[in-house]
């Protein structure tokens, strides 16, 4: 059941992302031509300075269209993969905050089943968004191992950390839900999802995919990270 939610809501976002882009961001694109050309072609002094602001309004809606359509379904997780579309999704998120991103891969880089790239994504993506939000880090890791029977990511900060009981607990809102969302996304695809964190200590994340998609049951569950 929690397969099909989450396939259900991927084939949400790409067709709410389709329609998106081939009408709202199609229309505000036309928009913004008219009032360009307008704004050249007015004669009225007074009138050319609100035609300009218009066409700035324009753009920079056009601008969050684009923005929201990309976080729905980032086109370059179906063209490129996971770790491009990762690398992009970060460095949008961390240059303006300053945060360092390093990012390594191990062993033979390929292609996951579409269903654990996408859980794999989400679940980063919530930890990028965790970091920017949260963890006040400067410096961000990501580590792609790639074993012959699973796949491994680890995702690590220098942040000021927090204690994940009281997340998990719900005493922290949003994000004790974020990484129950978190976890129920690895538990889907069969993986597992391993949080280690403490106050002023940072935090690492540990995902486990195995090599071919799954459904194994009980394998999502939250656990300390062994040393």
């Amino acid at each position: 059941l929690l397969r099909r939610v989450f396939s259900a809501q991927e084939e949400e976002r790409k067709r709410i992302s389709r329609e998106l882009h081939d009408e709202t961001a199609q229309v505000l694109t036309g928009l913004a031509y008219a009032l360009d050309d307008a704004a050249e072609t007015t004669a009225e002094p007074d009138i050319k300075p609100q035609l300009e602001r218009m066409h700035t309004l324009a753009n920079t809606a056009l601008e969050e269209i684009h923005r929201i359509i990309l976080d729905l379904r980032p086109t370059m997780l179906d063209h490129l993969g996971l770790i491009p579309a990762l690398r992009w999704y970060a460095e949008s998120r961390f240059n303006d905050l300053g945060i360092r991103l390093a990012i390594r891969e191990l062993g033979q880089p390929r292609r996951l089943p579409p269903a654990v790239e996408t859980a794999l994504f989400r679940v980063v993506q919530e930890a990028i968004n965790n970091i920017t939000r949260h963890s006040g880090a400067r410096r961000a890791d990501f580590v792609f191992e790639f074993l012959p029977d699973h796949t491994e990511v680890w995702v690590t900060d220098d942040g000021k950390g927090f204690d994940p009981t009281s997340a998990l607990g719900f005493t922290d809102g949003k994000r004790g839900l974020g990484l129950m969302g978190m976890e129920e996304r690895m538990s889907a695809v069969g993986g597992q999802f391993n949080l280690q964190s403490a106050p002023g200590k940072g935090t690492l994340i540990q995902l486990i995919v195995p090599a071919e998609e799954t459904t194994e049951q009980g394998n999502g569950k939250s656990n300390s990270i062994a040393d």
